[in-house]
């Protein structure tokens, strides 16, 4: 019940997820396609969805991962989501990474609407 009132009212929630550094350890950074040349599409995405996103880098720790911290509305974090991966798959050619990253995350999808 409480995720209902959080999905219909106006409550602020950050959400964290993780972006692939690069495609599967190719050479595209997919951090960077996100972000978009001078932050054209982190900035399309946060008018888009009326959320805040910060992108912060763990290359100091080696990792092949970054975390996206969002921040909005339930719904609109919801989109945000939806929308990151979909710029992700978009540019990504592994099918298996594909399956994997929608098979983590549609199912918290689904619920969020």
């Amino acid at each position: 019940m409480e995720l209902m009132k959080a999905l219909g009212g106006s409550e602020k929630f950050t959400l964290k997820i993780l972006v692939p550094e690069s495609k599967c350890g190719g050479n595209v950074d997919m951090v960077s396609i996100v972000i978009g040349k001078g932050g054209f599409m982190i900035k399309q995405l946060q008018s888009r969805t009326r959320t805040s996103i910060y992108i912060e880098s763990y290359k100091a720790s080696e990792s092949a991962w970054s975390c996206a911290q969002i921040t909005g509305e339930m719904r609109d974090i919801a989109e945000a989501v939806k929308l990151i991966y979909k710029i992700i798959e978009g540019k990504s050619s592994f099918a298996a990474f594909n399956a994997k990253v929608k098979a983590a995350v549609l199912p918290y999808l689904q619920i969020l609407g």
